[in-house]
């Protein structure tokens, strides 16, 4: 029975990797293509990718690499080398390659890359079979919004009361498409985020019990207080020591730099305390911490990039509410 549940849900898992690689991605025959995995990964999830390439005629090749210990990680030489030789790359990692001098300097090299980092199989089926027609309108109506704002203001009942000044061009929206060379996306697709001119977040940040993620769900409350843009104190019981701790653990206070913030639009996510996932449910807020460097366009470098999700937040952008309470308003 157990061999008969995974063959079944081998099928699911390359229906997925199918409409990704043929719909969202617009591979082509003897296209080159490069997907990486880790370690810790799923290995049946990046072999579909592997599969569902070589179904339609492409010529993929798969590497895999020890697992790295934050997002924004570089990748082993050996990767980086190879992303440079492929023009579509499948990132499916446990920790985001999005903020690595590997992919830009790949994207430069005229590769699109598709990063899927701490993606479980679980996740991937959720959050796959979306239409993604209605997931690119409404990721670009936002990003519209985002793009014209100055300011971005976040407010909740609990005691949020945060404000940031908006810097730097707007990335594209993590729609899920990525068909334009050096574009990079991910997937599942449903988030956008902006850089914050450096200095400028100011105010407190509550994260609820059961409304908030970033290493898992949180279950108690969390006070965090963001001055001149950075992290100065974390208030609450163990979990917010755990949560501070996580941050310090790296070894670079740049890591405590809040550089992002940003929405989600994805209707079939759920806070799972995957940040992947979390920063992608519908009307969710997330505020990104650490390098700006490598995707945003500022001057903050850092080991890594981390998100911290919040649900139930209202999020105005020049006083225009987008999000009201953790509906999104269009």
């Amino acid at each position: 029975m157990a061999d008969g549940c995974g063959d079944l849900l081998n099928g699911e898992l390359m229906a997925g990797a199918r409409l990704v690689v043929e719909k969202c991605c617009a591979a082509k025959p003897d296209e080159p293509i490069l997907v990486i995995g880790d370690t810790r990964q799923s290995t049946r999830l990046f072999q579909s990718f592997f599969y569902a390439a070589m179904a339609i005629g492409a010529r993929p090749s798969m590497l895999i690499y020890p697992a790295g210990r934050i997002a924004g990680e570089e990748p082993t030489p050996v990767v980086s080398g190879a992303m440079k030789g492929a023009t579509l790359i499948f990132a499916i990692t446990t920790k985001s390659l999005t903020h690595t001098t590997g992919t830009r300097e790949a994207r430069e090299a005229g590769a699109r890359i598709l990063v899927m980092p701490g993606v479980s199989e679980e996740i991937f089926l959720r959050n796959v079979m979306v239409d993604y027609d209605l997931l690119r309108d409404r990721m670009w109506k936002m990003h519209a919004l985002f793009d014209a704002a100055t300011v971005a203001e976040v407010t909740s009942p609990a005691g949020t009361n945060i404000k940031a000044h908006l810097g730097f061009k707007t990335p594209a929206p993590m729609d899920g498409f990525c068909v334009e060379p050096g574009e990079v996306d991910q997937s599942p697709g449903g988030a956008l985020g902006r850089g914050t001119i450096e200095g400028s977040v100011e105010g407190v940040l509550v994260l609820e019990p059961g409304r908030a993620g970033m290493v898992g769900v949180y279950s108690e409350r969390i006070e965090i207080t963001v001055k001149r843009g950075k992290i100065d104190e974390v208030r609450g019981g163990k979990e917010a020591e755990q949560l501070r701790s996580y941050i310090a653990q790296f070894g670079d206070p740049n890591l405590f730099q809040v550089c992002e913030v940003g929405s989600g639009a994805n209707p079939n996510s759920i806070l799972s305390g995957s940040p992947i996932e979390d920063e992608r449910v519908i009307g969710s807020i997330h505020f990104g911490l650490g390098d700006n460097s490598r995707y945003f366009g500022g001057t903050i470098k850092a080991k890594g990039h981390l998100d911290i999700s919040v649900l139930g937040h209202t999020l105005r952008l020049d006083g225009k509410e987008i999000v009201k309470d953790g509906k999104l308003l269009f």
